[in-house]
């Protein structure tokens, strides 16, 4: 039977497709707009009857990303509005209006198993566009791939994880599959160009060897993981070496670079200029911010070589929105990670521990390519958040009921003046 769920199922299908390889960006956003509008016509009534479920650690989130949203919406007080604030403001509304919707739709564990599935098997599709990009000379002007290399990079890197513990659920054909499949994402991170993304891969594919280490059970499917590595070496340095050049002299040329053998160029000489800058812009107004995309807008006064981004996203947003933004963000963060820690003991001998661990590598993926780039609205990003949470505890509160949680809490915490 046909469900509106299935519509959101198509929308974190084409979410891998966003500017990364041949869907249109404005196409999906107006779709994934269509159907956040139909949710809202047939769950308005609840919504302002504050009838409408969640469980308590979905309501935590949910309030966690609002408080976000408000204090964005209030630094643009003290911004300079530009087209930059108005398409932040739109994309943090929209990650998190897809994150409660997320949360209201998918309420059973075999509804966010087939969003893993999802995010996986879409994904790969995309990866192989973007290696297909790399053999046809697409986009290769300047030796990238794709439009933007690390966030494409990003992206796919999220997929290791994801296909490795899929493989690992899976039996014998499915198994071997997926497997080999963990070659796709591998030589299409390395066809973007983007030595973030190589480096990234680097620390993620260690993450899971030491993951698995942990395990006694799992030595064939780490060996197998092992092999697959093997083969991607192997095959980057023969078979298709010519058309993943530009990436694997980009990430030598960053070596030889660490190692002092040569001089930084443009490209990590302004990523040092934009950190330095940020910091110093951080002290210069470090309660409130700069103001929401404002980084931009400032960032020559700061040092850069032109107007940009910060290239990293805990510092653009400490800028732009001082210590009490960043505090609400690595808040959330700590929150998320809080919690898959704790679904993997709570599914500790469940077959869906697999699938935990793999979310949770894979949100750690993104975590650490925040270093290396501007992207608290990626969608990626939103939808493991909602995985950790949507796992844990099952029942279910309205609005009022999380209303009373709340008061109940602070009377139980908070002694009232007469009780002194």
């Amino acid at each position: 039977m046909f469900e509106l769920k299935h519509l959101f199922f198509i929308l974190i299908a084409l979410t891998w497709f966003e500017d990364a390889t041949i869907f249109n960006h404005n196409l999906i956003i107006s779709y994934g707009l269509i159907i956040t509008t139909i949710w809202l016509i047939l769950n308005l009534k609840k919504i302002i009857q504050k009838e409408i479920t969640f469980t308590k650690p979905g309501f935590y989130l949910i309030s966690g990303l609002l408080f976000l949203l408000a204090w964005s919406t209030l630094s643009l007080n003290w911004s300079e509005i530009t087209d930059i604030c108005k398409e932040r403001v739109f994309n943090i509304t929209a990650v998190i209006g897809l994150t409660i919707i997320l949360l209201d739709q998918f309420r059973r564990e075999n509804d966010w198993i087939t969003t893993y599935k999802i995010l996986v098997t879409a994904g790969l599709v995309s990866s192989f566009l973007v290696i297909e990009q790399a053999f046809s000379g697409v986009y290769r002007p300047v030796g990238y791939i794709s439009p933007d290399p690390n966030f494409t990079a990003m992206r796919i890197i999220t997929l290791v994880p994801l296909t490795y513990y899929w493989a690992k659920s899976s039996e014998n054909t499915l198994r071997l599959l997926l497997t080999v499949s963990i070659l796709i994402p591998f030589l299409a991170i390395i066809s973007t160009g983007s030595r973030a993304g190589i480096s990234v891969l680097l620390i993620i594919s260690l993450i899971i060897i030491f993951q698995e280490l942990k395990s006694n059970d799992t030595k064939k499917m780490l060996i197998t993981f092992l092999v697959m590595l093997g083969i991607g070496a192997l095959l980057l340095s023969t078979i298709i070496h010519d058309p993943l050049q530009p990436g694997i002299t980009r990430f030598e040329n960053l070596v030889d670079t660490i190692k002092g053998d040569i001089s930084p160029d443009g490209s990590i000489q302004e990523r040092y200029n934009l950190l330095i800058g940020g910091i110093r812009m951080f002290f210069d107004h470090p309660i409130l911010g700069v103001g929401l995309g404002d980084f931009r807008v400032l960032s020559m006064d700061y040092g850069a070589g032109w107007d940009d981004e910060a290239h990293n996203t805990y510092l653009e947003i400490a800028t732009e929105l001082g210590i009490i933004g960043i505090g609400i963000f690595l808040g959330l963060i700590s929150y998320i990670l809080i919690k898959y820690k704790k679904l993997e003991k709570t599914y500790s001998n469940n077959p869906l521990q697999t699938f935990i661990t793999g979310c949770k590598i894979a949100y750690i993926s993104i975590l650490i390519n925040f270093l290396f780039l501007t992207a608290f609205s990626d969608r990626r990003f939103y939808i493991l958040m909602a995985f950790a949470v949507a796992m844990l505890g099952r029942e279910q509160l309205s609005i009022k009921g999380f209303i009373n949680h709340i008061k109940e809490l602070w009377k139980k915490n908070v002694p009232s003046p007469n009780s002194q």
